[in-house]
């Protein structure tokens, strides 16, 4: 039924379940605090990854839920979206397009 992957997949979530906070907006909130990056970076996550961390959340948090069954409640249900603010894009007008490509092609000799 399981693979072995899976199952050991399922027992380590199980374990990491047992264990878990609620998630709450606190946790999210967290992520833009300076320290939350374990790369090294100083601040906090942007606006996109904190989105993206909170989707996959959602994904594993409603499998575990409805489809493995090994949680009751959904903990990050009926939280809002994280604010994700899309920004203008800046683009070269031809001629900045042209003179970069000029300088790259002048690069490459």
């Amino acid at each position: 039924m399981f693979s072995s992957f899976t199952f050991n997949a399922l027992y380590n979530f199980n374990s990491f379940l047992k264990c878990y906070e609620p998630v709450s907006v606190d946790f999210l909130d967290d992520l833009t605090k300076d320290g939350a990056r374990k790369d090294g970076k100083s601040g906090g996550f942007g606006e996109r990854t904190i989105l993206d961390i909170f989707k996959l959340l959602q994904v594993v948090f409603k499998t575990a839920t409805e489809e493995w069954k090994i949680i009751k409640k959904d903990p990050i249900k009926g939280l809002p979206l994280p604010v994700n603010e899309k920004k203008e894009m800046n683009y070269f007008e031809a001629d900045e397009a042209a003179q970069c490509i000029k300088i790259l092609y002048e690069e490459v000799d």
